[in-house]
């Protein structure tokens, strides 16, 4: 009762939605079943919210019942509720109707494909996401890319130590302007770090605007790993004198313990 009052005093989309977000994913998904027991016709911005519930609480049951009501209402040209079948779908396990959810969607945007690739990738199925990314660029030529996208794209990268992917992902930054912050930073270094590229991967830390504990301690990683030990110990100097005094604590310590074992192979 005290789920239908909220849901009455907003819109019912917007009302599932709040509940969703809140973390109330129980009540939300009561929410949509009080639409259905009046005989409201939930529309597209019901399901979503409530398809996102549902993957909250990995209830494959009530995902399942949601997409069939979705066909039944033929809802499902919808972008937005195809994307998140396809979330619902890889969060409760079951990536084959993920992928069937995705290949039978009509129309297909970058939020759709980067849904589905995200779904490979918390499923340990990198390779597959890199694949799928791959398509994305054949068909959509990498038309709408942002940095959710390449985000999830370069965690991929980084799982299976795919360089070749790594590096077309950052000239399609590059190219369509793509803002690099810390995270989107971040993780391209690590995904040129897996793949052993020290020059690639300090041309990314050095042209980061903003640099944390991460950005150091994998750019000193990549030194230590790459190099030899007297070039690398002049890497790690020079990384350990730009760190200034006093602003990563663990990065100093990590920088130090890199320099005191080289100092230690070297007598």
């Amino acid at each position: 009762m005290l789920v239908w009052r909220v849901v009455r005093r907003q819109n019912p989309g917007h009302a599932i939605a709040n509940l969703a977000r809140a973390g109330d994913s129980a009540d939300a998904l009561r929410a949509f079943a009080s639409l259905c027991r009046l005989h409201l016709r939930p529309d597209r911005s019901s399901f979503p919210p409530a398809l996102k519930a549902a993957a909250a609480l990995a209830s494959l049951h009530d995902g399942r019942q949601l997409h069939l009501l979705a066909l039944r209402l033929g809802l499902l040209p919808d972008l937005f509720i195809a994307s998140a079948l396809v979330d619902m779908y890889a969060k409760c396990r079951e990536l084959s109707d993920a992928r069937r959810a995705f290949d039978e969607s009509p129309h297909r945007n970058v939020v759709l494909w980067t849904s589905m690739v995200t779904g490979y990738i918390n499923n340990d199925a990198s390779r597959d996401a890199i694949f799928l990314f791959k398509d994305f660029l054949a068909e959509e030529g990498g038309v709408g890319i942002d940095s959710v996208a390449a985000i999830a794209v370069l965690s991929a990268c980084s799982r299976v130590s795919s360089k070749k992917v790594a590096g077309g992902v950052h000239g399609i930054m590059v190219k369509v302007g793509l803002e690099m912050d810390v995270s989107m930073g971040n993780t391209l270094l690590v995904a040129y770090a897996k793949g052993g590229d020290l020059s690639l991967g300090r041309k990314v830390f050095d042209a980061m605007i903003e640099r944390d504990v991460v950005s150091w301690n994998t750019m000193i990683a990549l030194c230590k790993a790459r190099i030899g030990r007297k070039k690398k110990l002049e890497h790690e100097y020079v990384l350990g004198r730009d760190m200034g005094q006093g602003r990563f604590g663990s990065v100093r310590l990590c920088w130090c313990k890199a320099v005191s074992e080289d100092s230690e192979c070297c007598q």
